[in-house]
């Protein structure tokens, strides 16, 4: 038997569990869920539960896990990728949401080893913050291993954003072809989060991080990159639906109502919803 709730002023619900069954829920935007085991046995992702203690579940708890969904229905239908698993390999950013993304994705993938490599202080804070049956390993940097700067970072992904349009040395050739406006529909994931002293009396915060908003066609628009989302409709959730490849602007003519893409295949567009992202990409060579 458990106990879902949000805090005192919110609706409490109790649901009384079969064996061998399990409760899921979302977190919508601005909200968050306490779960309470009241009697019985639970777990969440092999931990098992401490009977009347409240656990929180913040905004968005289900979402930055889709990819773990999918991969979940992979091993289902898959049973090499079942009996392997899965590596994980993270970027370098441990602080603040960085962080949080970590440990969030540790949870989702319920990952059983995690390693870090050269991090000390990133290692505690990891094994202080992840469940006791997850072994955290720290690894030395390997002898002559020198951090990359970000100037070298920045031409690595520029050199593979390259090869994905020209292929290795330039084996590929890319399309270029207008696109008008109104053919698509852009939008960007993310929106400014407002200060609480602009929200009117009784207003809360909504967490903006993963909201769609559309985004008008302009000249500020060149050389972003830009993902086809695989969505038929603005019914699906655009920031979780697969892409079926990426395009860059070139240009914008806003005489005309067109923008100039480079795209690896030839046109039209497979589908009319593009994400656009803060990578640029200007094809100097």
């Amino acid at each position: 038997m458990g106990e879902e709730a949000s805090d005192d002023k919110k609706p409490t619900t109790k649901f009384e569990l079969e064996r061998e069954t399990e409760l899921r829920f979302e977190v919508e935007a601005s909200q968050s869920v306490q779960l309470e085991l009241l009697a019985g046995m639970a777990e969440i992702f092999g931990t098992e539960l401490t009977r009347n203690k409240k656990f929180t579940f913040d905004a968005g708890a289900k979402i930055t896990s889709r990819l773990a969904d999918v991969f979940n229905q992979r091993c289902e239908v898959n049973r090499r990728a079942s009996v392997s698993g899965c590596v994980i390999n993270t970027c370098g950013w441990v602080k603040g949401s960085g962080y949080q993304a970590l440990v969030h994705a540790a949870s989702a993938f319920e990952v059983d080893v995690v390693v870090v490599l050269d991090q000390e202080r990133l290692y505690n804070e990891l094994k202080r913050d992840l469940p006791h049956f997850v072994r955290t390993v720290l690894l030395p940097k390997s002898g002559g291993v020198v951090e990359r700067s970000k100037d070298f970072r920045r031409e690595c992904r520029d050199e593979r954003i390259r090869e994905y349009f020209y292929g290795f040395r330039g084996c590929f050739y890319p399309h270029a072809f207008n696109v008008k406006f109104s053919d698509v529909k852009i939008y960007k994931v993310g929106a400014p989060t407002i200060p609480d002293s602009c929200l009117p009396l009784g207003m809360s915060q909504e967490d903006n991080q993963l909201k769609l908003v559309p985004v008008t066609p302009g000249r500020d628009m060149v050389h972003h990159l830009l993902s086809v989302s695989t969505a038929e409709g603005t019914e699906e959730n655009l920031s979780e639906t697969s892409v079926a490849g990426f395009i860059v602007v070139t240009s914008v003519d806003l005489e005309h109502q067109v923008f100039t893409v480079l795209s690896p295949a030839p046109r039209p567009l497979p589908k009319n919803f593009l994400l656009i992202m803060d990578i640029r990409f200007m094809d100097l060579k």
